[in-house]
């Protein structure tokens, strides 16, 4: 019997990398012939308790340190990196986390990494905007002497989640490639639109502001959300819808979202005390 394909996943008890865990699962039911890994630093979390009830091999692993990182991915197959900017607010930290996964990859002869991640804003209009991958991703694999391919992701978070398992059943043909994502391209008025419909009787308007006045909002992470949102407005990202939806043929756009994820938004919503 072929030797199963070990899949290590980091960010497993993440909303991202737990979604991604969820469908290489579904795969192996299937008939697909992985043996997925969870890391997490807290395996012994309950989060990291229930992947293992549900058929993961869960491994501790600390991005920080590259023993804990080798440890964590030897005799892997296959690796998912998703790293978070929002954790720490440090770009430095973040890159690091990112080259260190890249550079063990390749010391180890690891066959395929996939990396998730958005686009390099300042090289496109000029701005830094650390956080959400916006430059990560690209700084990462310019700091690191190997060439592996990598996501860039558009789409709902929880959406990503099949795109790996697709990418591996033809890994030749994503080979260092960036794949832009999306899960559809609507302007602010038309989310509103649909979050109205979906969620009445709230009202959601866009409120006009400028990218200046949020920046200035003041909150952690104000000035880089800001920075992303001017990237949107004027950089022309690169994502294909249609080649996620070949990706995931169980893409939903932005109104099939809402109306399936009701219940969760209202909740959202409502604990944020957001008047109608």
């Amino acid at each position: 019997m072929e030797m199963a394909k070990g899949i290590s996943v980091f960010g497993a008890t993440g909303g991202q990398g737990g979604g991604v865990v969820s469908a290489l699962l579904k795969a192996t039911r299937r008939g697909e012939n992985y043996a997925v890994r969870a890391l997490t630093r807290n395996p012994e979390g309950a989060k990291g308790q229930e992947l293992k009830s549900k058929g993961c091999e869960v491994v501790k692993c600390d991005l920080d340190d590259k023993e804990s990182v080798e440890k964590a991915i030897h005799g892997s197959y296959g690796v998912f990196l998703v790293t978070d900017y929002w954790e720490h607010f440090s770009k430095e930290k973040e890159i690091d986390q990112g080259k260190r996964v890249i550079d063990v990859c390749e010391a180890l002869g690891v066959n395929h990494l996939i990396y998730s991640g958005l686009e390099h804003v300042k090289k496109v209009i000029g701005i830094e905007c650390e956080g959400y991958h916006k430059n990560m991703t690209s700084q990462v694999c310019e700091q690191s002497d190997n060439s592996l391919p990598n996501i860039t992701s558009s789409a709902v978070e929880v959406q990503v989640s099949r795109i790996p398992d697709s990418i591996l059943t033809d890994p030749d043909g994503y080979r260092f490639k960036t794949i832009g994502l999306s899960a559809d391209k609507l302007t602010i008025q038309q989310y509103c639109n649909i979050l109205s419909e979906h969620l009445s009787p709230k009202i959601f308007q866009d409120s006009k502001i400028t990218l200046d006045q949020f920046r200035a909002l003041g909150f952690p992470g104000a000035v880089e959300l800001g920075n992303m949102f001017e990237y949107y407005k004027r950089g022309n990202p690169d994502c294909n819808i249609e080649l996620t939806k070949k990706l995931n043929p169980d893409l939903q756009g932005f109104d099939a979202w809402v109306k399936a994820n009701k219940k969760m938004l209202e909740n959202n919503f409502n604990s944020l005390n957001i008047q109608s």
